[in-house]
């Protein structure tokens, strides 16, 4: 999978670079539909989603965060401490994901993710479907149906699951 999106990258540069078509990207990143387990949901657009990838996908286009707006650049913050800005944003983790769930993909181990002062840098964000499955788009590659544990390997080797809150509006209620 990685092999197909690092080409589609090259091609899409490399062709923009010199006034080629770019089409050429997006028929090699849709090929990793010939992977079993992968389904293509929406193919990609190399040309028009270079500002648009998985973590507008994940949190803008599906859980509509108006911080994370398709084709806008992530808030500062949101790339400084994404943890620390996920929870200001009512996310929490959870050990078992359900329909919804975000799942953020890293090196990061369960050592760091437990030690305040170890920055942890997230590599891929997707959704989890009613299928337990992860619905991500690959950078500006296609949007894909696949198990969590079916992405490139340069997204690292551990998957954090993180739901978002609602907060209780009845707080003031007396139970009776």
């Amino acid at each position: 999978i990685g092999e197909k999106i690092h080409e589609a990258n090259n091609v899409w540069e490399t062709n923009r670079l010199n006034g080629s078509d770019i089409s050429e990207a997006d028929r090699i990143a849709d090929s990793i539909a010939e992977v079993d387990g992968i389904e293509l949901i929406r193919s990609g657009e190399y040309g028009a989603d270079y500002d648009n990838r998985c973590m507008n996908f994940a949190f803008g286009e599906i859980n509509k965060e108006p911080w994370a707006e398709p084709h806008k650049q992530m808030p500062k913050e949101f790339n400084a401490d994404t943890i620390a800005f996920l929870k200001q944003h009512s996310y929490q983790f959870v050990q078992l994901p359900a329909e919804g769930d975000v799942i953020l993909y890293t090196y990061a181990g369960q050592k760091q993710m437990d030690d305040p002062n170890y920055r942890i840098g997230f590599t891929h964000y997707g959704i989890v479907d009613k299928d337990n499955k992860v619905i991500s788009k690959f950078g500006q590659g296609p949007v894909v149906k696949h198990p969590a544990g079916l992405v490139p390997t340069n997204y690292g080797k551990y998957a954090y699951f993180m739901r978002k809150q609602i907060p209780n509006t009845q707080n003031n209620i007396e139970p009776k």
